[in-house]
């Protein structure tokens, strides 16, 4: 029971003052300098029995965001991973969501890697778990992704095809092929409706199309190319 002792902390380069009466003593970074981080505590019991143990603490090494990957365009299957230096390394990771809908998600772990995410933009926060309360937070992130099918049947429910998150590539090229190559269309990344599912006017018919989408990552400024298949469905 607590309640059973008393509790004097000291620097133990001075044992003349009393820092702290508690189980527990918070030290700053200027305490540490000036007591060159070595502290005694003092407990005594109701008989007066007094027991000494000396401490050492030391500060942390800054906890910094090294690194940041994402693997997206994968179909729900997207992943980050977040790297992290300094810090005890005992860190919690919450991952905060907007997806391209506008829903918003707060995810709390102790693993640095996401899976199973939606096209969306993303922050995450790392808080070191050692009681200092440390966080930083990441800029943000953005998970690109694509439809694997649409429906341009004009009941305004997927009537359109176009890149996830599009918005946030707006110097990419993506263009639409059917099974034999040839280039049907050029989205605009820009454009909310994307393709209608024609050539030329004409309705193509339902069946397998790819794309290619060449584009700048908005998460570290790389050049990349990315191709995938994606159908019409016609009811």
């Amino acid at each position: 029971n607590p309640d059973q002792y008393t509790y004097h902390w000291y620097e133990a380069n001075d044992m003349n003052v009393i820092i702290g009466y508690d189980e527990t003593l918070l030290v700053s970074e200027a305490d540490l300098a000036q007591s060159n981080g070595v502290y005694v505590l003092k407990v005594t019991d109701l008989l007066g029995c007094t027991y000494s143990q000396f401490t050492s603490v030391s500060m942390a090494e800054q906890m910094i965001i090294t690194d940041v990957s994402v693997s997206d365009f994968n179909r729900l299957d997207n992943t980050i991973i977040v790297e992290v230096t300094g810090g005890s390394g005992v860190f919690e990771y919450t991952l905060h969501t907007i997806d391209y809908a506008g829903n918003t998600h707060t995810t709390v772990q102790n693993n640095p890697r996401f899976d199973n995410l939606v096209a969306g933009t993303y922050q995450i926060e790392v808080l070191d778990m050692t009681g200092c309360s440390i966080s930083v937070t990441t800029d943000d992130i953005y998970v690109l992704d694509y439809p694997p099918f649409f429906t341009p049947n004009g009941d305004l429910q997927h009537d359109t095809w176009q890149i996830t998150g599009a918005n946030f590539i707006p110097n990419s090229k993506i263009y639409i092929f059917d099974r034999f190559g040839k280039v049907l269309a050029q989205v605009d990344p820009q454009s909310v409706i994307g393709w209608d599912g024609t050539y030329n006017g004409i309705q193509v018919p339902a069946s397998d199309y790819w794309f290619t989408c060449e584009y700048i990552d908005p998460n570290n400024g790389q050049a990349k190319s990315v191709k995938g298949h994606f159908s019409i469905v016609r009811k």
